[in-house]
């Protein structure tokens, strides 16, 4: 019969790859604990509230005055 795979030493793991199999640490120290926090609203998205969405005529998508916007170029 064979038993359970030996892991190696703990000398041969690298000491970055090394997770101890217990965690004593409080809960409030752990990532998943927290709170949850609201995003931080940049002043620039407050000063310049522009529309969510996505304008395909727009040379890039911040720029308000393309030259070909408006115009029936293709007609």
């Amino acid at each position: 019969l064979r038993g359970k795979p030996r892991l190696p030493p703990l000398s041969a793991l690298s000491a970055f790859s090394y997770v101890p199999p217990r965690r004593l640490d409080p809960p409030e120290h752990s990532y998943f604990y927290r709170q949850s926090r609201t995003g931080i609203i940049s002043l620039y998205d407050c000063v310049f509230n522009k529309s969510p969405g996505y304008n395909q005529k727009l040379h890039r998508d911040d720029r308000e005055h393309a030259k070909s916007l408006g115009l029936h170029v293709n007609e």
